[in-house]
């Protein structure tokens, strides 16, 4: 699971606030992931956008990416955390369990879960009467690396993998299938 970052990725990461403490609690389908145990470093990709932010990034590549504004126009959060290094892949596993059984519990559902040793995916999504409200993926491979990811605002199923590629986290969230049978982002990775 390797990341490419594009241009656009580049100028998100560059005009995000670095405050770990983004607190997306009260917003439909948000969800701050925390302290997250196992891991000490800063993550490798760091992306907090709120809707001014959203909306500012969305303007600035009206030029360049006309299509950008309108795929980013219905979110009110995007929370991205990439880590290359997870020292402890136990307690990150752990906490991934925790994470879905409180998402579970705040009545988001599960779409996607893949199990193995040392490895998890989870996605899930949160409605808000007959829209998606919120999406929430947790990946940990066995190769120590961990992905946290929360969108939330008017989320339209064909639109995700034009989320995933104007993040630039395609190749993160490559071949998982999306909501409308087609894939999230792009399945390319860094060794081609």
């Amino acid at each position: 699971m390797k990341t490419r970052t594009v241009p656009l990725a580049i100028l998100l990461f560059s005009l995000a606030p670095f405050s770990f403490a983004q607190n997306a609690a009260g917003i439909s389908g948000g969800f701050d992931f925390g302290q997250i145990p196992g891991i000490s470093s800063r993550p490798s990709v760091e992306i907090n956008l709120n809707s001014q932010m959203l909306a500012f990034v969305g303007a600035a590549t009206r030029s360049s990416d006309p299509e950008a504004e309108d795929v980013l126009g219905g979110l009110e959060n995007i929370r991205v955390l990439v880590y290359d290094l997870v020292e402890e892949m136990s307690a990150v596993l752990e906490f991934i369990d925790e994470v879905s059984t409180a998402l579970e519990a705040d009545e988001w559902q599960r779409v996607v879960y893949v199990q193995e040793e040392t490895e998890r995916v989870s996605i899930y999504v949160k409605f808000n009467e007959a829209a998606i409200a919120g999406l929430t993926l947790l990946v940990a491979d066995g190769g120590g690396e961990a992905v946290f990811v929360n969108l939330a605002g008017n989320i339209d199923p064909a639109q995700l993998g034009g989320i995933t590629q104007a993040l630039g986290v395609g190749d993160v969230m490559g071949g998982i299938p999306d909501l409308t049978g087609g894939a999230i982002g792009n399945a390319a990775t860094d060794e081609e």
